[in-house]
Formats: structure tokens, C-alpha cells, sequence
């Protein structure tokens, strides 16, 4: 597999707003010289997001 990370597929539907912030987010994000995709930035939200739900919920659950 060339090295390459295995990833898995996710499908979503989003408002119109919510994806225009994200097609606005994914040249502010991509790497230099990569093309921006909305994939891009979908994914960095996610992974962002995903830390702080957690964080929260473990602030949370501590005694």
C-alpha cells in the first residue's frame, strides 16, 4: 500500500452554510502547493472537533 494511510469513507450532508465555512476554511488550511478541498477541511474540523468534545466530556464525567 505504499505507505500510504488505509482511511475509511464518511458521507455527510450539511447545510449550504455550513458548507460555504468550509469551502472558505480549505485554502486557509491545505498545504502549500496541495489543491484545497472541501475534503480538507471537512476533515480538519472533524479531528479538531472530536478534541474537544472529548475534553469535555472527561471534564464531565471527573469526580
Amino acid at each position: 500500500m505504499n505507505g500510504a494511510k488505509s482511511l475509511d469513507h464518511v458521507s455527510t450532508r450539511l447545510d449550504a452554510a455550513t458548507v460555504a465555512r468550509l469551502d472558505a476554511l480549505a485554502p486557509r488550511i491545505a498545504p502549500p502547493g496541495a489543491k484545497p478541498t472541501r475534503s480538507m477541511a471537512t476533515q480538519a474540523c472533524i479531528l479538531a472537533g472530536l478534541d474537544v468534545i472529548e475534553k469535555q466530556l472527561a471534564a464531565m464525567e471527573a469526580p
